[in-house]
């Protein structure tokens, strides 16, 4: 496990928000058995132990999960507000859209599916079952123990792999995993500490609208549209995102993300997190 992980680290050379089990170009290329996704029924808060200790392995205090539940709360009004606007008709032409997606080569005004996709797969789907019945479990879980049908969530320790790469957080998906031979029966996402001590929402904005905006942080929730957007039980294979590697460092920061290419725009879980922003932060300006 520690060799491909590291050699993960190495490629990604440390970007902020990366899933193990991913990569650039093929959402599942580092899974040895990908699991069919299922419709997500609920959300969960878990202890989760592994046998690869400290990897994966986590549980959220009180106060936590009181933070997890209020930037859900915010994810999903992000989620909502960037949905609502793609609704509209000639969306993709819009300076938001083409900034972060890249110009729509639909032939008429109001056919686009790439956009309408985008809606539903990326914006309203996450909102969907961001919204899903909440639940604490008390019992720790191996990873084998996940409900395939829960979206789980647990808070890394500091020395838990993914935040000592200085991770926010991570996102598995149900399979087995290579190198750690951990089989994951549910999805999990995990918090490392750095996700609780993101910057307030109205923070984010001021920075993505000063003149440093290359270096905007991501909120709680906006770190959640983002970890939303690798859910493969959530998005469906075909509008999964990865995290886009420029050169050696992950498409993460303002600059990275606009100079992709348009193919790469739109399956870059960033862009998706970008956009949101953007529409939250500027509404009216189409």
């Amino acid at each position: 496990m520690r060799g491909i992980f590291g050699l993960l680290f190495t490629t990604l050379a440390l970007g902020h928000v990366v899933p193990y089990g991913l990569d650039a170009d093929n959402t599942p290329a580092l899974l040895e058995r990908q699991v069919q996704p299922v419709r997500l029924t609920s959300v969960k808060v878990a202890p989760i132990r592994t046998s690869e200790y400290p990897f994966a392995s986590g549980e959220c205090d009180n106060g936590q999960v009181v933070k997890l539940q209020a930037a859900i709360i915010e994810a999903r009004e992000l989620l909502s507000t960037a949905g609502d606007l793609l609704k509209n008709k000639g969306s993709q032409f819009t300076d938001t859209y083409e900034e972060w997606f890249g110009p729509d080569k639909t032939p008429c005004f109001t056919c686009s599916k790439v956009s309408e996709s985008i809606r539903k797969h990326n914006f309203e789907a996450p909102h969907r079952d961001l919204g899903l019945p909440f639940e604490r479990i008390g019992q720790t879980l191996s990873p084998n123990q996940l409900d395939p049908r829960a979206l789980t969530f647990t808070c890394w320790p500091i020395g838990e792999d993914h935040c000592q790469a200085r991770f926010i957080a991570g996102t598995i998906n149900p399979g087995l995993h290579p190198g750690s031979g951990l089989d994951f029966a549910g999805t999990l996402i995990g918090l490392c500490p750095r996700f609780f001590d993101s910057p307030d929402l109205q923070t984010v904005i001021q920075q993505f609208q000063g003149s440093n905006q290359h270096q905007t942080e991501n909120s709680a929730g906006l770190t959640l549209v983002h970890e939303m957007q690798h859910v493969l039980a959530t998005t469906g294979t075909k509008r999964n995102c990865t995290d886009v590697i420029v050169g050696n460092a992950v498409a993460y920061d303002t600059e990275r993300c606009r100079g992709l290419s348009n193919e790469d725009k739109i399956k870059n879980a960033q862009n998706m997190a970008f956009f949101a922003l953007d529409v939250r932060a500027n509404q009216g300006r189409g």
